[in-house]
């Protein structure tokens, strides 16, 4: 009899509280968010720069070629029928053109979310800006700015100047041998700044910081307390042509050396 009067009792006590959490549940879930693509194109003269703007996630740039084509493809995340919609917008201006993600509203930001991956062409610079957003650059035969708030930024094979920054962001590159013209720089609020490259570069570096500074090559090390940064270094390879600044306030500066891939010998001819 207990048996059964606890089974009789504590039914209707269950089913009402799960009646009650069922649509809350499905009010808090919401509408799943779709994945959309679109794209842009357009030409631009070398010389010109394209600057590219995504505050809603990744931009990831490639090599376009050598007939000035630029090309934008977009994969965009965002709640079915919204009329508050993410959208990639071109603006032609005298210095090249502007590709900015952009949504009309104001309000929370939600599930929405903007990836895209930049094709440049040949001699045609270009700028990055996100925020969270991961900056990743490989290939490009021409100069590259980029900039985040905490988003890392990664680099590889650029045939141009580098101007890399981030607030709280981690940088790497991968440097190649080459000349270039103007300083170049890779600075951090407090993320670690790493560089690998080659050791048949000619390079100048100057690392400047509070935090941890190693490098495979050798370093002249200046450090003071009550100066801001503490730490400056310098460290020349080979001639020492390019100059370049990795200046982090907290996080570590690294120098890697990488080897120099062992050239194929010719076996000799059997007598």
């Amino acid at each position: 009899m207990r048996l059964t009067l606890t089974k009789d009792l504590t039914r209707p006590l269950i089913l009402p509280v799960v009646a009650l959490l069922c649509p809350l549940v499905a009010v808090a879930a919401g509408p799943a968010p779709a994945f959309e693509q679109t794209s842009w194109q357009g030409r631009v003269a070398a010389g010109k720069t394209v600057s590219v703007i995504n505050t809603f996630g990744n931009v990831r740039a490639r090599f376009g070629g050598y007939d000035g084509l630029v090309e934008v493809r977009a994969t965009m995340q965002q709640p079915q029928q919204d009329a508050d919609r993410l959208e990639l917008h071109a603006e032609h201006t005298p210095t090249g053109v502007t590709l900015r993600v952009r949504r009309p509203g104001e309000g929370p930001r939600g599930k929405r979310r903007a990836d895209l991956v930049v094709f440049v062409p040949q001699g045609v610079a270009l700028q990055i800006r996100t925020d969270e957003g991961l900056v990743d650059a490989r290939g490009l035969r021409s100069s590259l700015e980029a900039s985040t708030a905490s988003g890392p930024i990664k680099v590889r094979s650029i045939d141009g100047e580098l101007q890399l920054s981030s607030k709280s962001g981690s940088l790497l590159a991968f440097l190649e041998p080459r000349a270039a013209h103007a300083a170049q720089s890779l600075r951090s609020g407090n993320g670690a700044v790493t560089v690998s490259m080659n050791e048949d570069q000619d390079l100048t570096l100057h690392l400047e910081g509070n935090g941890l500074i190693s490098t495979d090559f050798s370093m002249m090390l200046d450090y003071a307390v009550g100066r801001q940064p503490r730490k400056k270094a310098r460290v020349v390879v080979g001639k020492g042509t390019t100059v370049m600044t990795l200046a982090s306030r907290a996080g570590h500066i690294r120098v890697l050396r990488r080897p120099l891939a062992r050239k194929a010998r010719t076996p000799r001819p059997t007598p």
